[in-house]
């Protein structure tokens, strides 16, 4: 971690436009549930273990042989009826012999998290300087944003379009591009290397079909990537059109 972003993970930059401020109270959360759950396995695991063996007891007392399910009231509507959400025994019982796939897929959509994130950032922020007439735009264009349509790709040409590019570092804007195609393998391909991902890593040992496996560095890697250039972007766009 370099010095400028310990500064910024210390005192995180707090921006005064709509746009960045919708991105901070959303990302903020993301951020820390994949810290609370990554911090927590084991000890998530543990509780499921035990949670797991109070209901075989309880089955047990009740001479129940039917199975059972675990449950969590989300909402309560009257004193007989109530809407929860349930793991049945079998999934249960598969989640513990598996916990490691439970945290795979933490960390797949932790990475679709991150990428919509910046997505929805860059669009929020292109409808704010339209809405207060910092920038014009094409009718098609309007209406691609407000229907929230734009290819990150399409995003990316506006704001070079505008004058302040995604980032100033041509590195960074290389890793947004395989973040982005990181989320379009797992979302699109089963999580098998395409070959624009091959292309865009360039990795001798990673071939287009191969499985990729998204790890905790991948996510921290990504979430930092994000922070980084919203804070980058955000700045920018704020000095240069008087946000």
């Amino acid at each position: 971690m370099s010095l400028s972003e310990l500064e910024e993970l210390l005192v995180p930059y707090e921006g005064p436009n709509r746009a960045y401020k919708t991105f901070r109270n959303e990302f903020k959360y993301l951020n820390a549930l994949y810290y609370l759950i990554h911090s927590a396995k084991n000890k998530l695991l543990d509780h499921l273990v035990e949670v797991i063996a109070q209901a075989d007891r309880k089955a047990a007392e009740c001479h129940s042989t039917d199975g059972y399910a675990l449950t969590i009231v989300t909402h309560v509507i009257s004193r007989t009826q109530f809407q929860g959400v349930s793991v049945s025994k079998p999934d249960a019982e598969a989640m513990v012999r598996d916990f490691d796939g439970f945290i795979d897929l933490l960390n797949r959509h932790s990475i679709i998290g991150a990428h919509r994130a910046i997505v929805n950032f860059a669009t929020d922020l292109l409808i704010e300087l339209q809405e207060n007439s910092r920038i014009t735009v094409h009718q098609s264009v309007r209406r691609k944003l407000q229907q929230r349509r734009m290819r990150p790709l399409e995003l990316a040409e506006q704001f070079k379009r505008i004058g302040e590019p995604l980032h100033e570092d041509p590195n960074i804007l290389i890793r947004l591009r395989i973040l982005g195609e990181m989320r379009n393998l797992i979302e699109h391909n089963s999580g098998k290397a395409t070959q624009e991902y091959v292309h865009l890593l360039g990795d001798p040992n990673i071939s287009t079909g191969d499985q990729i496996i998204i790890t905790g560095k991948d996510v921290g890697e990504a979430f930092a990537l994000v922070s980084s250039t919203v804070t980058s972007l955000n700045k920018r766009v704020v000095k240069r059109f008087n946000l």
